[in-house]
């Protein structure tokens, strides 16, 4: 057996190389090693005659008397698995590393996988052709014949730890598990960053509803793309958001904050609390139709079903009044309270020749009125006796009006009203509640004049209902209690009692009685 030497020139022993007959191989930069021992390594006796040069094994059984062999891989390459090493490999050497037939690799893959259509983006390794530098050439037990995991493959180049672009808390869960080509095309793109699509259709494919949303309002930095407001692979923010709201949502609208008042979702940065970030059926991104739903996501709905509702409410109009971000007055009212109410209720304004009630005058509707709903009539904070009691607190008993000879002072509740059917006594059948000519906000010029309006023929005598029913012009009091009526068991009486706050007359009033028009005094 003939010893061959490592150098094209030290062939001479090898009977072989030396006649000259297999003259590129003597010739060739980087033989294979099996060369060094003989050409008898691999092939049996030659018959020159016939050019039969018969192995000593065929196909991959040959290579693996001298290579190692890799156990059952889970991703091989197909070429490996089912084609022989000659496919790729030159038996004899080659001037390219490990005795490739071409060099650089991607123009021995090309082979089998046609060369792509030069695109505009093309990843360094790629465009270098070092098909290698990822993949391994035999297979391998990750997907793609990867070297190792796909996150450690991309993080050998682009360092993952020490880039500020993939460092923050939340991070992209494509990202968090190494899926890197879920996003980026490994080999090339027609779009920046190697993208597989352009702007938001590359999210579009996992984030499936927000397509959906270009309806009849659109964010516009949906057009622009999703990376307008977030990052990629992670975010210090919540939702992968570059910077935290509002400050993001400051990039590109006007400050909000800037006001006396500022709206609580607006201090806390919830923008998207009230707008959707993406798009929306409805103006100005919100999540609802009416300003109403959306601020009953956050203020709980306790109002709608109550005896008495603000019409801006019922219609859930809220910024009728209140200013949606931020206002220079209490409670983001749009104006002061009074400006606010007389925008509609321009009727109530107190004029300048008459008495106007001290409460309207210093503190405005809201000091008897609840801007949003009550469960008294006309939006009283409560019902009318117990609503003057706050303010009136000596006047509770009636002893202001008259003190009677067995000391009890003028009825003030649980009395017929004679002048309005079904109605009981209260404050205000006596006192007007926004205004009025009288003294004391009486509904009458004089004390004596309002007497009169009852009491026709002395302080003993009441009078009684009329043919003709009086327009009311004052809110509803309390009707009767049960309680009140000290009818006798088993009298007439006591079968026509009325329940309690129920909408019934008051015995001796069942028929429908009309009452005596009001007379000028």
């Amino acid at each position: 057996m003939v010893v061959l030497c490592a150098s094209p020139c030290a062939y001479a022993d090898n009977t072989c190389l030396k006649g000259g007959c297999h003259k590129a191989v003597a010739e060739l930069a980087k033989p294979h090693t099996a060369l060094k021992t003989g050409c008898s390594s691999c092939h049996k006796a030659a018959d020159h005659k016939r050019k039969r040069f018969v192995l000593v094994a065929t196909g991959k059984r040959l290579c693996k008397l001298c290579h190692s062999w890799p156990k059952k891989l889970k991703t091989p390459h197909s070429a490996f698995e089912y084609a022989e090493c000659t496919l790729c490999h030159d038996p004899h050497g080659s001037a390219n590393k490990a005795l490739l037939k071409k060099w650089p690799t991607n123009t021995l893959c090309e082979q089998c996988h046609p060369q792509w259509a030069q695109k505009k983006h093309q990843h360094d390794p790629f465009a270098k052709g070092d098909c290698t530098g990822c993949h391994n050439a035999h297979g391998s037990n990750q997907p793609g014949m990867l070297h190792k995991e796909q996150k450690s493959v991309c993080a050998d180049c682009h360092k993952t730890e020490t880039n500020a672009s993939f460092s923050g808390a939340y991070k992209h869960q494509p990202f968090e598990q190494g899926r890197c080509d879920g996003c980026h095309n490994p080999h090339q793109s027609s779009f920046a960053h190697l993208v597989r699509k352009e702007g938001s259709a590359l999210c579009a494919d996992c984030h499936v509803k927000y397509p959906k949303l270009k309806q009849r309002h659109s964010h516009d930095a949906m057009e622009q793309g999703c990376p307008t407001c977030h990052k990629p692979h992670a975010a210090k923010s919540p939702k992968l958001l570059g910077t935290a709201q509002p400050k993001l949502c400051y990039g590109c609208h006007d400050r909000k904050d800037e006001d006396k008042v500022v709206h609580s979702a607006i201090k806390l940065g919830r923008c998207s609390g009230c707008h959707d970030a993406h798009g929306s059926r409805h103006e100005t991104l919100l999540h609802a139709g009416r300003l109403g739903d959306v601020c009953f996501r956050c203020h709980c709905d306790d109002v709608t079903r109550r005896m008495s509702v603000h019409w801006p409410v019922k219609g859930k109009v809220c910024d009728r009044c209140h200013g949606s971000h931020g206002s220079s007055q209490p409670n983001l009212l749009t104006t002061p309270v009074r400006d606010l109410c007389k925008k509609c209720h321009a009727d109530k304004e107190i004029p300048k020749d008459v008495n106007g009630h001290g409460g309207q005058v210093q503190a405005g509707c809201a000091a008897c009125h609840d801007a949003h709903a009550s469960s008294a009539p006309r939006l009283l904070k409560k019902p009318i006796n117990a609503l003057c009691s706050t303010c009136h607190t000596k006047q509770r008993n009636g002893e202001h009006i008259f003190v009677g000879p067995r000391g009890k002072g003028h009825p003030v509740s649980n009395k017929p009203d004679p002048l309005h059917v079904g109605r009981v006594l209260s404050c205000i059948s006596c006192h007007a509640m926004s205004s009025s000519r009288g003294p004391k906000m009486l509904r009458a010029d004089s004390r004596a004049k309002l007497c009169r309006r009852c009491h026709e023929g002395g302080m003993g005598k009441i009078k009684k209902p009329g043919k003709k029913r009086q327009t009311p012009t004052h809110h509803f009091p309390t009707l009767i209690p049960r309680r009140s009526l000290k009818a006798k068991s088993g009298s007439k009486a006591n079968k026509q009692r009325p329940l309690l706050n129920s909408p019934t007359l008051v015995p001796g009033q069942e028929k429908k009685a009309p009452v005596i028009p009001r007379k000028n005094p």
